[in-house]
């Protein structure tokens, strides 16, 4: 059984040490990083060898998704692919969407049960993990226009036929597996697909992605 790594961002110290404790008892999971102050964080979470990286929505310095999306930002500089799972107050449709705008994986909020929170780590500790794209498209159609780059869309534009199907399947929600399966090609390649719209794009997550294209796709 792969063990699933897990650090805490949590200023909090009640919060942050019951989180420890939930994780703390599951068998295929450990808390290898905690830390309650965010500037710090940012510096010492890039390092660590991590699948998932739990933030909480309030931080000291930041507002709103900014602790995330800086987050990401030092992240992605440092080639660390860890997932960020946004911990809020309340998980509202407004509060997860700014997070996955921002570059988390999702968002989970503080009311869960520990058992829906494990399920929520757990899911977005996949490399092939999308928000529901109902969702996206939906509530992002009440959102101010994310504007595409052109160099995103010459990408885009320069996709064969079935690379625009396997990438039409994978943001829809569609596993790398099943998209492999149905190609007859290699899991990497779907991977390899998205990693390379992403890089172009500028973005960590499938469902940023999905933000970027989501009238492509729909």
């Amino acid at each position: 059984m792969t063990e699933l790594r897990v650090g805490l961002i949590i200023n909090n110290d009640l919060v942050r040490s019951g989180r420890n404790m939930v994780i703390s008892s599951q068998s295929d999971m450990r808390v290898v990083l905690e830390e309650s102050d965010s500037q710090v964080a940012i510096s010492r979470a890039p390092d660590y060898l991590v699948d998932v990286l739990v933030a909480a929505h309030s931080q000291h310095g930041f507002t709103g998704s900014g602790f995330v999306e800086r987050l990401s930002v030092a992240l992605s500089m440092s080639g660390n692919d860890a997932a960020i799972l946004m911990l809020a107050p309340f998980a509202t449709d407004q509060a997860r969407w700014d997070a996955i705008k921002a570059g988390a994986a999702d968002l989970v909020g503080m009311e869960a049960s520990g058992a829906d929170f494990l399920k929520r780590v757990r899911s977005v500790a996949k490399s092939d993990y999308l928000v529901d794209p109902d969702f996206i498209k939906s509530f992002g159609s009440t959102q101010p226009t994310v504007t595409t780059s052109r160099e995103l869309e010459a990408a885009v534009r320069v996709l064969t036929k079935d690379q625009l199907a396997q990438l039409s399947l994978s943001l829809s929600g569609h596993s790398d597996h099943d998209v492999a399966k149905k190609f007859d090609v290699s899991k990497l390649r779907i991977r390899q697909l998205i990693d390379s719209l992403s890089l172009v794009a500028g973005v960590r997550t499938r469902s940023q992605l999905l933000i970027l294209l989501r009238e492509f796709i729909a």
